[in-house]
């Protein structure tokens, strides 16, 4: 939360060229080729939700949350995000 400051959250689907920061140096990867390399069928790529602040993507639900995002030692409010069916 500390990290988001006011931006709005939005649960969406992969867009053509989204990218998530995937490495601790700051570098990109395209959630595209990230789908690929996890063998996740193409059909089923479109089912997978992005939390996202406008065109940035933050976390790729149920698998990585980016490395600009992530908490740490100096993290003090944290954001819980669930998804799933509720029980």
């Amino acid at each position: 939360l500390d990290k988001l400051g006011s931006q709005h959250l939005f649960l969406r689907s992969r867009r053509d060229g989204d990218r998530i920061v995937w490495f601790s140096d700051g570098r990109c990867k395209k959630v595209k080729n990230i789908f690929i390399d996890a063998k996740i069928p193409k059909k089923d790529r479109e089912k997978i939700p992005l939390l996202a602040t406008g065109d940035e993507v933050i976390a790729i639900v149920g698998s990585r949350v980016s490395e600009k995002y992530k908490l740490t030692k100096d993290t003090e409010r944290v954001l819980v995000v669930e998804y799933g069916t509720a029980e």
